[in-house]
């Protein structure tokens, strides 16, 4: 099984390497590309017996610990092997290898190269805690402005789904969530970023409302 590791650097020696196990599944991972300021990883994961390694993106959160891998999208994964991927210093580029085979044979090898607009998504940088209210408390909640981050876009668009919580506003301005809660129940509200290239991610918080 192949698994990756890191090793932290403490007064000039590596400490005994550690298992990232926020990433790594019983299935293989390998040919790892770690961002210069450690911001994101992208790797190679077998998906499963019978598909060859697919391209995965992690990103580091707020609390130093990695997102859970999202697979690249099918413009990039394909049914043949991509691996060995590498990213450009200005973030606009990623290199990978794609390897076709018939099953047994080589058929060709070679580097490919694409625009990382579709790569970098939206992530849940400072994730929110799920919600505690009871009926007719109101609720005043100041949202973290890097709630998400996105690579290659600072300035990115949140939107809640206001219609299906109709007590509850959202001023994305200001970023503020206030609302009185009239009835008790179990409700999800639904964050949703969106980058200039229409790459959107969701995050779901869970609000409970007692009587």
């Amino acid at each position: 099984m192949a698994d990756l590791y890191f090793s932290k650097l403490d007064n000039g020696e590596y400490l005994n390497a550690e298992r990232i196990d926020s990433v790594c599944t019983e299935r293989d991972e390998e040919s790892i590309f770690i961002s210069p300021d450690e911001s994101y990883m992208v790797f190679s994961r077998y998906v499963a017996d019978d598909n060859p390694p697919d391209l995965f993106i992690s990103y580091r959160g707020s609390n130093r610990n990695w997102t859970e891998p999202k697979s690249l999208n099918t413009t990039i994964n394909t049914v043949d092997w991509e691996r060995r991927p590498f990213v450009s210093v200005d973030n606009k580029f990623l290199f990978f290898t794609r390897l076709e085979t018939d099953g047994f044979n080589l058929i060709e090898s070679d580097i490919y190269w694409v625009s990382t607009s579709k790569v970098f998504k939206p992530f849940v940088y400072n994730p929110l805690s799920d919600i505690t209210l009871q009926v007719g408390e109101q609720l005043e909640l100041q949202i973290p402005l890097d709630y998400f981050k996105d690579i290659d876009d600072k300035e990115l668009t949140l939107s809640i789904n206001q219609n299906e919580l109709e007590w509850l506003e959202f001023d994305s301005e200001s970023m503020k969530l206030s609302g009185l809660p009239n009835q008790e129940g179990d409700f999800e509200l639904i964050f949703t970023a969106e980058d200039e290239f229409s790459n959107m991610t969701e995050d779901k918080v869970k609000i409970k409302v007692k009587n």
